[in-house]
């Protein structure tokens, strides 16, 4: 289909939805720039299931009326995706209007830190792989490949090496825990609920070189200077991120205390705020005044999910 044709059908199918608010995210998805399960999630996220449904339905329309477009297998991914997962949709949607309704109580950064810790206890709760992904809809398959594709990017951007020691902020089940240990010296797993810890020494109980804690939330003051060859967090820094930018500075000075020279500190989505533009100003300007190189500033390199990238290195030292 021609771009002028595919825009046609991506404008009708914008227009013909009743609820406005899916609109942006349906047409996200159909130029490609989201995948079908991020697509799910943010159209149960926006509306709720009825709505969802009604706008995978309008889609599947339009497939068919066109005659075979270059997003008819998008759609068809989408559509199965939900039909397979209808239950866990459901579920979903409930969970979600939970969290909307969540907001970190209290002024001071440890009350707002142990709020968060106590939504996290309650959603690993219902679920272990959505609680830390979900856009997993809770299915221990999707997740294994989303921990994959995140797996891959680490090795790719050479931070993982046999001896090298590191740390993750916000290890949550301990996923990342248990596919690293064969590929590193020490993996180290640090999470403000004590639900997702236990979790998460559960899944890592037969690794020896994984260590996992119950921390405060508030500094990385359990560890020594120059301990860890990579400092890292998935998905978590968004909370960080939301009790404040003090908070924020307060990890990247931690980081870059505890990391050795040359060390890497790597973040996969640094806010929730929807501007990947604010987030690598916020994040080259925390580099800069914490001694961090940045080598990444914002990519979006997974298929899965849509998590922004940035990979930055210590300053000074040799290697």
């Amino acid at each position: 289909m021609r771009a002028s044709s595919e825009k046609t059908v991506i404008d009708a199918i914008e227009t013909s939805l009743k609820n406005p608010e899916l609109r942006p995210i349906v047409r996200r998805f159909l130029q490609g720039e989201i995948s079908a399960h991020v697509t799910l999630l943010q159209l149960l996220t926006e509306s709720d299931l009825e709505s969802a449904a009604e706008a995978i339905e309008t889609m599947e329309r339009a497939a068919e009326r066109s005659g075979g477009s270059s997003f008819s297998e998008r759609i068809a991914e989408l559509s199965l995706l939900y039909r397979d997962n209808r239950e866990r949709c459901a579920a979903m949607a409930r969970s979600l209007d939970e969290q909307v309704d969540f907001e970190p109580d209290g002024e001071s950064d440890s009350a707002r830190v142990a709020h968060y810790g106590q939504l996290f206890d309650s959603l690993v709760l219902e679920s272990p792989e959505a609680s830390v992904a979900a856009y997993s809809f809770g299915r221990e398959d999707i997740l294994a490949q989303s921990t994959s594709e995140i797996v891959d990017l680490l090795i790719g951007w050479n931070v993982i090496h046999r001896q090298r020691s590191v740390l993750q902020i916000g290890c949550g089940i301990g996923r990342f825990e248990a596919a690293l240990a064969p590929m590193v010296g020490s993996a180290t797993g640090i999470d403000i609920s004590p639900r997702m810890i236990e979790t998460a020494r559960g899944r890592c109980a037969s690794l020896n070189n994984v260590t996992l804690h119950v921390t405060t939330g508030l500094d990385l003051g359990s560890f020594s200077d120059g301990e860890f060859d990579l400092v890292y967090a998935v998905d978590s820094f968004p909370y960080v991120v939301g009790v404040g930018m003090d908070l924020a500075q307060t990890y990247f000075a931690e980081a870059g205390r505890v990391l050795r020279p040359r060390g890497d500190f790597v973040i996969l989505n640094f806010s929730y705020r929807e501007s990947v533009e604010r987030d690598q100003i916020d994040v080259a300007r925390l580099a800069e005044k914490n001694g961090f190189d940045v080598l990444v500033n914002g990519e979006a390199p997974f298929r899965l999910w849509n998590g922004a990238a940035f990979h930055l290195r210590k300053s000074g030292g040799t290697g």
